[in-house]
């Protein structure tokens, strides 16, 4: 996924199916749809694999959670219909041009 301004403009998925229904998701949706609502790097050693509940699953250690969309609920400010959170196993995470996080590890 790539953000800029706080908006996706970019999604990657190994298969083009993945990345359609992913631009189909967002345009059956409506208002701050786009915005990063959630961002997030798990650190908990002790969860080492998804487990299909999302409070565990986004803190994986070397794992990250974004979540786009509504974030209302916890403070912020995006409105829409959707909140759509995210986890991905062994991210690069990069920041202002420095990488931070690689495969999952601190740099």
């Amino acid at each position: 996924m790539t953000f800029l301004g706080g908006r996706e403009v970019g999604v990657y998925a190994p298969d083009s199916a993945g990345a359609d229904s992913f631009w189909e998701l967002l345009s059956a949706s409506s208002g701050d749809k786009d915005r990063i609502g959630e961002f997030a790097i798990g650190t908990n050693p002790g969860v080492t694999e998804p487990i299909g509940y999302i409070a565990l699953d986004e803190k994986i250690g070397g794992s990250v959670h974004i979540a786009i969309g509504m974030n209302e609920r916890f403070g912020g400010r995006n409105k829409s219909n959707l909140h759509l959170d995210l986890v991905i196993l062994k991210p690069a995470v990069w920041l202002d041009d420095k990488i931070i996080l690689e495969n999952g590890e601190f740099k």
